[in-house]
């Protein structure tokens, strides 16, 4: 054989004289034509695997679902639990509610002011700049 190969990286090109006589090898085993093949060795049709899907993911769900449930109902009380404290503490501390809602408020507008103060200075750039050097 001709050692002579084009390396086109991972793809090994082999030269004329190894085609030529690969092929005028015969097979070593014979040819059985694809009719002949026994049905069960072919690879299932994507109807058939596509019908099994359901009942493999009902085995996986089956497992995880009651877990599932459990920390969803904790969950649910919970939230059931701090929504009444706090429908509860809306209604009895009016006024602290009252100054989170002002204080959220002035620190939005604070933060608004100083990113328009600093939009503003950012284009105050000069249109000509002069440069005077001496010799």
């Amino acid at each position: 054989m001709d050692t002579n190969r084009i390396d086109t990286g991972n793809l090994r090109v082999p030269s004329g004289f190894e085609v030529e006589s690969a092929s005028l090898r015969t097979p070593s085993s014979p040819v059985i034509p694809v009719s002949d093949l026994p049905s069960d060795l072919s690879a299932p049709t994507w109807k058939e695997k596509l019908s099994s899907v359901p009942a493999v993911v009902k085995s996986r769900v089956a497992g995880v679902k009651p877990l599932m449930n459990s920390k969803l109902e904790t969950v649910r009380s919970t939230m059931q639990r701090s929504s009444t404290q706090l429908s509860d503490s809306l209604r009895s501390k009016t006024a602290m509610w009252a100054g989170i809602a002002t204080a959220s408020g002035v620190g939005l507008g604070l933060l608004g002011r100083f990113a328009m103060h600093r939009a503003h200075h950012r284009t105050r750039m000069p249109a000509v700049v002069i440069i005077e050097a001496s010799c």
